[in-house]
């Protein structure tokens, strides 16, 4: 199964010889040089290593960049030729792995060999069927009928997810639909926050399916008269879970971080008139840095990254000295953590 190892690293770790879209373009550069095609649709922009497509948006007000996602394109290969991976890519795998198309059995059984499950997302949609992996995100495209191109059975694409926690979203959507989550918000709303809890089902899943729709609606929705009651209700959503042990305190605290530093960047307007309702930066930082590990060797794992990566996105909000220094040697943890991975 050598030639699938490094497709398999991919969708086990959710990066590409230890860099994921979350370390910024620099380490990218560094890792996979420079030869590579750039493209800008301002604020975002994506390089393009052979095979290897890597999405960033440039924040606001000098804040530096956030990861978007990654795509391994492997419909390209036998198409395009193998050369045109990275040459750090080449130098570690060879090139045989990039010279034919990658048949999903063959990456199903070296995944299945390492214990790593593969979770189809949905029902098929027109001729794909779409995989996740529930500890990574990482989502897996298969082609499943014939297109008149690739050969089917081939696997279309891998990828990092473009929202956290991913698999979570896709089990929540699959049990309970969108429909169903939001009629049952509505009628939530305008109770008590005691007649609310008596009302949340025993399924965690029913409740992580509402906090998920809550933030969104309250957050992003664009035209939202009663928006101030929806986010109270959002941020009570995470707090009664946390609470009675429904929501990971970790998830929690990523969810909410990731609402306010977006709002912080992209919509200041109303970022200014939710802020009396909104935990502060501090407090979302300290929330995150304290669900991580306190030894700094334990394993790295995705949702320790997502926890740095969040608090490190409110980092210009932080006045606190000792709170700073805590998130910069965790943004340094992590940092040393990957390059431990990287070809040297």
């Amino acid at each position: 199964m050598a030639k699938v190892d490094f497709f398999a690293d991919i969708v086990e770790t959710r990066t590409v010889l230890g860099v994921d879209e979350h370390l910024g373009p620099d380490l990218a550069s560094e890792v996979f040089g420079s030869n590579c095609g750039e493209n800008f649709f301002d604020p975002n922009f994506w390089r393009d290593y052979g095979f290897l497509e890597i999405f960033w948006t440039k924040r606001p007000h000098g804040r530096g960049y956030s990861g978007h996602h990654f795509t391994f394109q492997t419909h390209r290969l036998g198409f395009v030729p193998a050369r045109v991976v990275s040459r750090t890519i080449w130098a570690r795998h060879g090139l045989t792995p990039f010279k034919h198309p990658l048949l999903f059995v063959d990456l199903k059984a070296e995944l299945d060999r390492r214990g790593v499950t593969l979770v189809p997302v949905g029902e098929p949609e027109f001729e794909y069927q779409t995989y996740v992996q529930p500890e990574s995100g990482v989502e897996v495209m298969v082609l499943i009928a014939e297109d008149g191109f690739d050969v089917v059975g081939s696997v279309q694409k891998i990828a990092s997810p473009y929202w956290r926690h991913s698999a979570e979203r896709h089990r929540c959507n699959a049990k309970y639909s969108r429909e169903s989550v939001m009629r049952s918000l509505e009628e939530l709303l305008p109770l008590s926050d005691d007649d609310r809890a008596s009302r949340v089902s025993d399924d965690p899943d029913w409740w992580l399916s509402r906090c998920l729709m809550a933030n969104t609606h309250a957050f992003r929705e664009q035209d939202l008269p009663d928006r101030r009651e929806w986010v109270r209700f959002a941020l009570w959503a995470w707090e009664h879970g946390v609470r009675t042990g429904t929501v990971d305190p970790a998830l929690a605290a990523i969810e909410k971080a990731d609402v306010v530093h977006l709002l912080d960047d992209w919509r200041p307007e109303r970022y200014d008139e939710l802020r009396d309702l909104l935990p502060s930066a501090e407090s979302l930082v300290a929330d995150c840095l304290n669900a991580l590990p306190r030894s700094y060797t334990a394993e790295l794992t995705y949702r320790n990254k997502n926890l740095i990566d969040a608090a490190f996105n409110l980092r210009h909000a932080v006045s606190d000295a000792t709170l700073l220094r805590e998130l910069d040697a965790r943004v340094a943890w992590r940092h040393r953590r990957a390059r431990l991975l990287l070809p040297q």
